[in-house]
């Protein structure tokens, strides 16, 4: 699962965000997280989605920011996630993501431990998947000694692009 935060709020106000993940067992921990979360800060607008799949949930064009760590490698089709995802962002949106930095031959650490990893992706791999969906690179790098890749993209709109 993720948090989608309304950001709009933050801008100009010299803001900040933490991201609480929520993985699909701990929403009602990311509810509890976020209900003293706004007890220290009011104007805290932060919705707990249970599924990342749950796109009918959410209002097109209603997304500001979406944020993803070490998610999306577990997906069965992440372009079908992508045009889910496309759908709910406004444009000009922007998603940032975290993925494993890796290949099929190099990720027997990832299967031993339990963690399936239905799609491998390196920085060009990943890359490639995002802008063939149509999103504009913002950035891409490694860290953590290559071994994640993080990328900044933004969602033009579906008559930009």
């Amino acid at each position: 699962a993720f948090l989608l935060f309304k950001t709009s709020y933050l801008a100009g106000r010299g803001g900040s965000l933490t991201c609480f993940e929520a993985g699909l067992d701990s929403v009602p921990f990311a509810e509890a997280q976020m209900a003293r979360a706004r007890r220290h800060v009011p104007l805290l607008k932060v919705r707990v989605v249970p599924s990342i799949l749950d796109f009918e949930l959410l209002a097109p064009k209603s997304v500001d920011l979406f944020l993803s760590s070490h998610v999306i490698e577990h997906m069965p089709d992440p372009c079908w996630f992508l045009d889910g995802l496309k759908r709910v962002l406004k444009p000009g949106g922007l998603v940032f993501t975290e993925v494993p930095d890796q290949d099929p031959l190099g990720d027997r650490t990832f299967r031993r431990a339990g963690e399936i990893h239905l799609v491998f992706f390196n920085q060009k791999t990943f890359r490639n998947m995002m802008v063939t969906s149509g999103f504009q690179l913002l950035h891409i790098g490694s860290y953590q000694w290559g071994s994640v890749v993080r990328s900044l993209f933004k969602w033009p709109g579906p008559d930009q692009g």
